[in-house]
């Protein structure tokens, strides 16, 4: 695993402060548990400043195995939260830990977090919003270039985003800061949020997902990890709009 870090030139090499920060490690389902408690474990010991976790045990096509691999999967991300806040990382999204404010993600953080600034996203893959537009660049790699080289630029997907949709966005995607501070939504938008989704958020406040106080919406613990199941669903939801 170390070589991860290694590879990039930990700790003192300029590719290791380029590239690490924007890092997302993608792997297997059965070896979850190593890369969920062994391998932050191993960070928080070298001390790297900012940290993601994501969920990845699948589905199964069995009720009792999909309930089981739930119950596990939430208690490996409990168990991880308390890890890392224990080490000093501080948890200011559902999958993101950083040790000082200084070394969170900048790029979310405008891109989803009220009041939300326009974002440019360059290179294969990337999204952005700008000017009340949603735009994705094409993924693959061969694709993205030959559109540079024909001068053009390499978006795939473009869509103008109406003022619902934009509503709806800052409350599903904002939570992914764990919180959403009411007179942030209602500068931005001139609504008061309890008065957009009021229905919405007392269910989801039975289910014991927020806590809806009178200056923010909280999610709860139980909220988070709900929020890190349907995060990866909400970003293709998303972009799938993108292609109507």
């Amino acid at each position: 695993l170390i070589n991860y870090l290694t590879g990039i030139g930990y700790p003192d090499d300029e590719m290791y402060g380029n590239y690490w920060p924007v890092a997302e490690h993608v792997i297997a389902k059965d070896i979850l548990k190593p890369h969920a408690i062994y391998w932050p474990t191993m960070l928080m010991a070298m001390g790297v400043p900012h940290i993601s976790t994501f969920p990845l045990i699948e589905p199964s096509p069995s009720p009792q195995n999909h309930i089981d691999a739930t119950a596990q999967q939430k208690r490996l991300y409990f168990e991880l939260v308390a890890r890392l806040e224990s080490g000093g990382y501080q948890q200011y999204s559902t999958e993101d830990f950083a040790l000082a404010r200084p070394h969170r993600n900048q790029y979310q953080l405008d891109a989803w977090q009220l009041p939300k600034r326009d974002v440019i996203g360059l290179g294969p893959g990337a999204t952005a919003s700008l000017r009340g537009h949603f735009y994705a660049n094409h993924a693959k790699l061969v694709d993205y270039v030959a559109s540079v080289s024909r001068g053009e630029f390499p978006i795939r997907h473009l869509k103008s985003i109406s003022k619902r949709e934009e509503l709806h966005r800052s409350l599903l995607l904002g939570a992914k800061f764990l919180q959403i501070a009411k007179d942030d939504f209602s500068n931005q938008f001139g609504l008061s949020v309890d008065d957009c989704f009021g229905r919405t958020l007392m269910g989801l406040t039975l289910l014991g997902l927020i806590d809806n106080h009178p200056d923010r919406i909280e999610l709860t613990m139980a909220g988070r990890f709900f929020f890190t199941q349907i995060w990866s669903e909400l970003i293709l939801a998303n972009l799938s709009e993108v292609t109507r």
